[in-house]
């Protein structure tokens, strides 16, 4: 019998889409959500065949729901200081803008007229001058005399726990000595062994890369690395953790420790690097998604890549609700969407055409061409929402480029982690400065850098046309590419007014 399915099936996709589905309308207001609900329970009544499905999705939707509210009241119950007193606290982060001498800094372990402050608070601080001011630095501890009001119920604020703001100018921040607990101590260490042997920059990006803290690198690096497509690196997510665990998994594996061991081992490493980048939520949901892959592989002979996709995100929404409309979850989730959906295709059409090479040589030229332009596709237009520009070179400087630094990047942290390897410092500072100045030289080039307005919500047609091209839509070649064809031009037509 020809088989007629449509959909190429698996359940947690589908209740990853109800979820998503739900916290969107749980964000947008109390009877969003339960309309929504309504339609759900119809279609979960009505239309569910498997009643293990059904409960599956029932299940996820009530913890899912369960975890908002929670979140929500006791982001919004625990802000009970007002007013003004003296707030000290320890700089978490900051970003400065050079330019203005304006920024802002989060400081954690916040005391507020002598009492603890339950969540962290996030300053607003003017006429900002280093060569004055050397206050603001991340692990410090300073004090101000301010008047701090409660923040917004925001996706930045709940991820980051921040539940109070605060502006002042910068002359009237004090202070008040190091935090020397295990994290900053560490950090400083680290900090000061990279610059013994590296250049400042490729320092700077290093610990950058490691511990997430930009604080250092100078702008004009930032924007070259931004405008040439390789911006991500700077961030810590996925990619950093699957290096770093990488690396151990290397080393657990070298010495022959026992296999039954290595995933507690493991575990214990990525929890304290967690504690490192101070509970970062893109480290915590790249740790989540690497221990689940990770328990996926160790049980199961095959890992179906789009359902352990699904089965993090659904875990990581249950845990942190707030993070769905975070640029950080939907950028990563839409690179590994893309590249579950479209790497093998393109990895195949690659590599037929690159046959005359060597084959080691075309497998990994074809392997970087189908990751590079798979995870691009997915989130092309969120780049151009949220940022306003797209990088003309950013295949080239993602094939060429980023592997340079991602070497780099080995080289560094097993030499922090042996010390005694230090002199692969000297090869990793010159591999960065090379990136660094070819970043330079391309966004040089005319039209590196195409700026223009984003569609807003229409970049949904963007996805469903992707959606109905990919090898998960069971349907002749034909029907998929008018279909594509279709929702590709409104897409592009919703671009173009929005530039005219």
């Amino acid at each position: 019998m020809k088989n007629k399915r449509v959909f190429n099936y698996r359940p947690l996709c589908f209740v990853a889409l109800f979820l998503f589905v739900t916290l969107v309308m749980a964000l947008i207001n109390f009877w969003a959500l339960v309309v929504w609900l309504i339609i759900l329970l119809v279609i979960v009544g009505f239309f569910f065949k498997s009643k293990r499905l059904a409960i599956m999705v029932l299940t996820v939707i009530f913890l899912s729901l369960g975890s908002f509210f929670l979140t929500t009241q006791s982001f919004e119950n625990s802000r009970v200081f007002a007013g003004s007193g003296y707030l000290q606290g320890t700089i978490l982060s900051h970003n400065i803008n050079d330019a203005t001498h304006s920024g802002n800094f989060v400081l954690g372990d916040v005391t507020f007229r002598g009492e603890p402050v339950r969540g962290r608070v996030r300053v607003f601080a003017n006429a900002i001058n280093w060569s004055s001011n050397r206050a603001i630095d991340v692990g410090n501890i300073v004090y101000l005399y301010t008047d701090i009001s409660n923040a917004q119920t925001s996706n930045f604020n709940v991820n980051n726990r921040i539940r109070y703001t605060t502006s002042i100018w910068a002359t009237q921040i004090y202070f008040a000595g190091e935090n020397t607990n295990a994290r900053f101590t560490i950090m400083r260490a680290s900090n000061e062994f990279l610059h013994r042997f590296m250049s400042p920059n490729s320092a700077e990006l290093v610990y950058s890369m490691l511990f997430g803290d930009r604080s250092e690198i100078e702008s004009g690096v930032v924007q070259v690395f931004s405008a040439s497509g390789i911006g991500h690196v700077l961030a810590v997510s996925g990619l950093h953790v699957a290096l770093l665990m990488g690396i151990f998994m290397f080393i657990l594996s070298a010495v022959k420790f026992p296999r039954k061991w290595q995933i507690p081992i493991l575990f214990a490493i990525l929890g304290f690097y967690v504690y490192l980048v101070d509970f970062r939520y893109s480290v915590l949901r790249a740790a989540i998604m690497f221990m689940t892959v990770l328990i996926f592989r160790s049980q199961l002979r095959k890992v179906d890549l789009l359902s352990s996709i699904c089965f993090a995100a659904i875990l990581i929404l249950i845990i942190f609700p707030y993070g769905l409309l975070s640029v950080s979850f939907i950028m990563s989730f839409g690179c590994l969407i893309g590249i579950a959906m479209f790497h093998r295709p393109i990895d195949n059409w690659t590599k037929q055409r690159i046959m005359f090479l060597p084959k080691p040589l075309a497998h990994a030229i074809a392997g970087s061409v189908a990751i590079t332009l798979a995870a691009t596709a997915m989130v092309l237009p969120i780049l151009i929402n949220y940022f306003g520009f797209v990088g003309t070179f950013t295949l080239l400087s993602n094939l060429i480029l980023l592997p340079i630094l991602v070497l780099a990047f080995q080289m560094s942290i097993v030499a922090l982690i042996t010390v005694i390897a230090f002199p692969l410092l000297w090869v990793s500072s010159f591999l960065i400065d090379t990136v660094v100045a070819a970043g330079n030289w391309l966004i040089s080039i005319p039209w590196s850098v195409i700026r223009m307005e984003g569609s807003g919500y229409f970049y949904l047609l963007f996805f469903i046309a992707l959606i109905l091209s990919s090898r998960f839509i069971f349907a002749n070649r034909r029907a998929k590419f008018l279909a594509f064809a279709v929702f590709m031009l409104g897409y592009l037509t919703t671009i173009a007014i929005a530039n005219l």
